[in-house]
Order: C-alpha cells, then sequence, then structure tokens
C-alpha cells in the first residue's frame, strides 16, 4: 500500500484522524459483540463506537432475546462526546416483538 493510491499506508498517515475527529466529515464505526444461551434465553453483551465530525459516541449494551427470537429486549447506555458542546449521557430500552 502506496499512501498515495489509497492503500493500507494510507490509514497511519497524518490526516486520517484530525484533531477533531473523522477527517473530511466521515463517519468511522466499530463494535464488538458476544453471544451466548442461558436458561433458554440468548444474550449478547456488546460495545460500539462511532466518529464523525467532531462528535463522538460510545454505547455499552446488552441483548436479551427467547430462543425462538420472538421477543428480543436492547437495554444500552450511551455517552456522546462533542468538542463544541458538552458531554450527554443517555439511557434506553428497545423491545422487538415478531409474531
Amino acid at each position: 500500500g502506496d499512501p498515495e493510491s489509497g492503500g493500507v499506508d494510507s490509514l497511519f498517515t497524518e490526516g486520517v484522524f484530525s484533531q477533531d475527529g473523522v477527517a473530511g466529515g466521515e463517519r468511522l464505526a466499530a463494535g464488538a459483540t458476544y453471544g451466548f444461551t442461558s436458561a433458554g434465553l440468548s444474550q449478547s453483551p456488546y460495545m460500539d463506537y462511532a466518529s464523525s465530525g467532531n462528535t463522538k459516541d460510545y454505547t455499552l449494551g446488552w441483548k436479551i432475546g427467547s430462543s425462538g427470537r420472538d421477543l428480543t429486549v436492547d437495554l444500552k447506555a450511551v455517552r456522546r462526546t462533542s468538542f463544541d458542546s458538552d458531554t450527554e449521557l443517555g439511557a434506553g430500552i428497545e423491545l422487538d416483538l415478531r409474531w
């Protein structure tokens, strides 16, 4: 990877990340999850990271679903930081019911 041609080496050059987040107004997102079954429920703890412009989001969550995936509950906490405003904290519950 030649940096000029957009190869892998271009990821490690100055300017991909700037002091104000991701350069060029693009969005960067990454996440990790792990799933296991316990007491007949599928459980998936996860974490996500997203950066766009001057905003960064950090998410920790836990999805719990029935073995048939008819009902899923998603519990999550989000921390949003921005270079031009105060840090925001949030929590949420999402229910997904399929029939």
